[in-house]
């Protein structure tokens, strides 16, 4: 697949997770403090059932935000972006992220998520 082919299969997953763009087998790994039970989702329907459902689950709002994408070797990806959310208690927040696709055949294979987590962290009692 060309870089620009591997770019364009994240753009669309950005505009619209689904299915059709995840290998029966991804891998997807998250960064310890995340707000889920795992670190690692095979499947579609762990990802999208379980992890994608599990992150937006403690806020009112919440959304991913890429704001650059570059090809790099083997077939990846790599986007820095934004974690854009809403508490439940209408806090806005915001935290970065890194992640990196690895594409193959047009479709998501594997990837490899680290945010700033403590950016989304509930505020502590004694900070209200």
């Amino acid at each position: 697949m060309t870089d620009d082919g591997a770019i364009a299969t994240v753009r669309r997953w950005f505009a619209q997770p689904a299915a059709a763009l995840l290998h029966p087998q991804v891998r997807w790994r998250v960064c310890p403090g995340m707000p889920v039970r795992q670190a690692v989702f095979v499947g579609p329907e762990d990802v999208l059932g379980v992890l994608l459902p599990a992150l937006r689950a403690p806020f009112a709002y919440w959304a991913p935000k890429a704001d650059e994408m570059f090809a790099a070797d083997g077939g990846r990806v790599v986007v820095r972006g934004r974690i854009i959310a809403q508490s439940r208690d209408g806090r806005r927040l915001s935290a970065c992220f890194i992640d990196i696709y690895s594409i193959s055949d047009g479709l998501i294979v594997a990837v490899d998520s680290v945010a700033d987590t403590a950016a989304l962290a509930p505020e502590p009692a004694h900070a209200r």
